[in-house]
C-alpha cells in the first residue's frame, strides 16, 4: 500500500490532478530519478510524523525502506523479505538486454542476477507463458541468471527464495 501511495503521489505531483494517470513508461522514468524518490520519501515521513495509533509504528518502520518502483504487493512482500534477511538490495524494475538485443524490464536486478516475482495472473493465457519462456531464454543467452518465486514461496518459505538468490549471486560472482 505504501508503494502504491507513493506512486499515486508521484503522478499527482507530475500531473497536478488526482484523476490523471501517467503511462507506465512515464512513471518508471519519473521514479528512476533518485531525487524524485527521496522527495516522495520526505513527504511520506512528514505525513507519518504526527500520526499515532494502532499499526503506525510498523508503517513508520517500513516507510524508510520501501521503494515506489515496486509495482505489486508480491514485489513489496519480496522487498520486505530481502531487507529482513539482509540480502543485498536489488534494483527494482531494472532494464536488461537480451542476447537478441531486445530490452526487457525485470522485477529485480543484482547485476547478472535477475529476480522475478511471478503472480498467477501473469500467465493465464498459454501464449503468455511461451512468451515468457522465450524472454527468459533470451536473457539467459545474454548471461543472466534468473531466479523466480511465487506469492506462496515468499510468504510461507522466504528462506528458500533467499537461499536461491544467494546461490545465484555466488554463481554470478565466481
Amino acid at each position: 500500500m505504501l508503494c502504491q501511495g507513493l506512486r499515486r503521489e508521484c503522478e499527482w505531483l507530475r500531473t497536478g490532478s488526482l484523476d490523471s494517470r501517467l503511462t507506465a513508461h512515464q512513471l518508471i522514468d519519473a521514479l528512476g530519478h533518485e531525487p524524485e524518490r527521496q522527495a516522495l520519501q520526505c513527504r511520506l515521513f512528514r505525513v507519518l510524523k504526527d500520526h499515532h495509533g494502532r499499526g503506525i509504528t510498523c508503517v513508520k518502520q517500513w516507510a524508510g525502506i520501501i521503494d515506489p518502483r515496486l509495482e505489486s504487493a508480491l514485489e513489496a512482500e519480496s522487498w520486505v523479505a530481502f531487507h529482513r534477511d539482509h540480502l543485498p538490495v536489488p534494483h527494482p524494475q531494472v532494464l536488461v538486454r537480451g542476447a537478441s538485443g531486445r530490452w526487457y524490464r525485470a522485477d529485480f536486478g543484482w547485476g547478472r542476477v535477475i529476480g522475478e516475482a511471478d503472480g498467477a495472473v501473469k500467465y493465464r493465457d498459454p501464449a503468455d507463458l511461451w512468451k515468457e519462456k522465450r524472454r527468459q531464454e533470451d536473457l539467459e543467452q545474454a548471461g543472466f541468471i534468473i531466479v523466480r518465486w511465487t506469492w506462496a514461496e515468499i510468504t510461507h518459505e522466504p528462506h528458500h527464495v533467499i537461499e536461491r538468490i544467494l546461490r545465484a549471486l555466488a554463481r554470478a560472482n565466481s
